[in-house]
């Protein structure tokens, strides 16, 4: 499924200047609260007027009014943990349209004006009702609850040697490896975000428990991948500029569990470097993981281009945005999405030779 997105064109030419205006506006209406003589609280603000207007872009031009939605829930929530005024998003996207709507600096026409107007609108509405606060993740329903609480406070304390050695003692007690990775690392990755979210904690915690875990995970090599193999192979990857690899890579020591050849390429992977690999590695199956909902159009570039390329293998792709709207990847190209674990693992095995 595609869609007409050249109506989008001068919004997404514009969108730098447009953003630097509209926040000029805000700094009108909110001169207590930003100001643009303090340089680093400056540039947070010009990230910020950039990242709702990528946002919304990508909503557009992907028909799913959800992405941007659930967008200014989770900004909504972000900046009421940072003690900014509850109004910041409705303030910033008022003067959005009153940039929109001035003829003399833009000259957008009046359907393309309506439509964004509309879209805006109808998530600023959405977000008035409704909060992004959610509850932990380290639920007690989680058969390893008492290890991720454990886990947790491991590492949130910064001492990562215990946190690998209550992993190495759960294995050598005889617990799956696939279930370490289902009801332990990924609640935990989950977890950590949320907690940064709610400024719970701060990004170098967030950032030394990442890298702590995948250390860990680093240690479980030598059984999983030890793990007899099919001939089954997937290439994994991000595309470029996304940063969020750790649940594409947990998704790979899943499949080498279950007998997998997995090629994983990581974060921020150019498209010459991936078509590189398909064509050398010819694997069964491509996964593209996208974490960032303003990353959706590359994913899409992506696919298009190893179709025009020749690449035949059944792609699937997954991330935050995929699950926010189910029926997003369509847009994209793929041959199907998968929401968990065992979801990908199921459909990694039902489209594998494919086109083979």
């Amino acid at each position: 499924m595609t869609t007409d997105t050249a109506w989008l064109e001068p919004l997404i030419i514009k969108q730098q200047e447009l953003a630097m205006e509209t926040l000029a506006l805000q700094y009108d209406k909110m001169p207590t609260e930003f100001d643009p003589k303090d340089p680093v609280a400056h540039q947070r603000a010009v990230e910020d007027a950039n990242y709702h207007l990528n946002y919304l872009i990508v909503s557009l031009s992907t028909e799913s009014p959800i992405l941007f939605q659930a967008y200014l829930q989770w900004a909504k929530t972000l900046f009421s943990h940072l003690r900014l005024p509850d109004n910041t998003l409705e303030v910033f996207f008022e003067a959005f349209k009153q940039v929109l709507h001035d003829p003399s600096q833009h000259q957008f026409t009046e359907n393309t004006v309506n439509r964004i107007v509309n879209a805006i609108d109808s998530a600023l509405s959405s977000i008035r009702v409704s909060t992004n606060d959610v509850g932990s993740f380290i639920t007690r329903n989680n058969p390893l609850h008492k290890e991720l609480s454990d886990y947790t406070r491991y590492l949130l304390d910064a001492d990562r040697h215990a946190a690998a050695r209550l992993v190495q003692t759960m294995l050598h007690n005889g617990t799956d490896p696939k279930s370490i990775y289902k009801h332990l690392f990924y609640p935990f990755q989950i977890e950590l975000g949320n907690l940064w979210h709610q400024n719970k904690i701060s990004v170098a915690q967030e950032h030394y428990s990442t890298a702590a875990t995948q250390y860990i995970m680093s240690l479980m090599y030598d059984k999983i991948l030890t793990t007899p193999k099919t001939d089954r192979s997937l290439l994994a990857t991000c595309v470029s500029g996304e940063l969020h690899e750790m649940g594409l890579r947990m998704i790979c020591d899943y499949l080498e569990c279950y007998g997998w050849n997995t090629y994983f390429l990581g974060s921020n992977m150019p498209d010459h470097g991936i078509f590189q690999m398909a064509k050398d590695k010819n694997p069964h199956v491509m996964a593209i993981s996208c974490t960032m909902t303003y990353q959706i159009p590359k994913v899409i570039k992506l696919i298009s281009t190893l179709r025009a390329n020749g690449f035949t293998m059944p792609v699937i792709v997954g991330g935050y945005p995929f699950n926010l709207d189910t029926n997003l990847w369509k847009t994209t190209g793929a041959d199907g999405y998968a929401a968990s674990f065992d979801d990908i693992h199921a459909l990694a095995e039902t489209v594998a030779g494919r086109d083979r």
